[in-house]
């Protein structure tokens, strides 16, 4: 399997098994693995089932590719907090829409309520930037690593109409994508 560039020497690499039902992303540093993000092409969970029936409804161009469900996810410790993990999201949700077209997206605690609270917060930023329902914005500061006020994120459906945009590569002058990504955007 070809490995495709990432951002800051990092690269990644994407398959599909179980006839085209589970999607598999993987990111390298060398040969060292460093993330990865499983999905699963399903009907909607069940506490999203509304949600999908409306973005449905709003996005008919959907319906027929069928709702992936991020199962898994995850990012060694000196990747977080760094917008690698969204980039992660992004790149998933960019080959699969190389391959089926629009679709829609949704968490695993629209079924499972297993979703952690470092991916929620990667589902509110996909969700402010494409069309979605069912998250909602948080009102004050959320302390996710305590947990100790409920986030008001999610469970929620995400449609991925077009292919996410390709973020700017990184450098090693500047590792932080996140910071890049504002420096840009001014």
């Amino acid at each position: 399997m070809k490995r495709k560039p990432f951002a800051d020497g990092l690269a990644y690499t994407f398959s599909m098994r179980e006839s085209d039902t589970v999607a598999d992303l993987k990111v390298y540093e060398g040969q060292r693995l460093v993330g990865r993000i499983q999905a699963m092409r399903t009907a909607p969970g069940a506490d999203c089932r509304d949600m999908a029936i409306e973005m449905e409804r709003l996005f008919p161009q959907v319906n027929r590719y069928g709702t992936w469900r991020v199962a898994k996810s995850q990012l060694v410790d000196e990747y977080l907090g760094r917008g690698y993990g969204r980039r992660m999201y992004e790149m998933l949700a960019s080959e699969l829409f190389e391959r089926r077209g629009p679709f829609l997206f949704e968490p695993d605690m629209c079924v499972a309520g297993g979703t952690s609270l470092a991916a929620r917060r990667v589902w509110e930023s996909l969700a402010r930037e494409f069309p979605s329902i069912g998250f909602e914005p948080r009102r004050g500061p959320m302390d996710y690593e305590t947990g100790e006020r409920t986030p008001t994120v999610g469970p929620g459906v995400i449609a991925i109409l077009e292919p996410p945009r390709q973020l700017p590569r990184g450098s090693q002058a500047n590792p932080d994508l996140a910071k890049l990504k504002r420096r840009l955007m001014r």
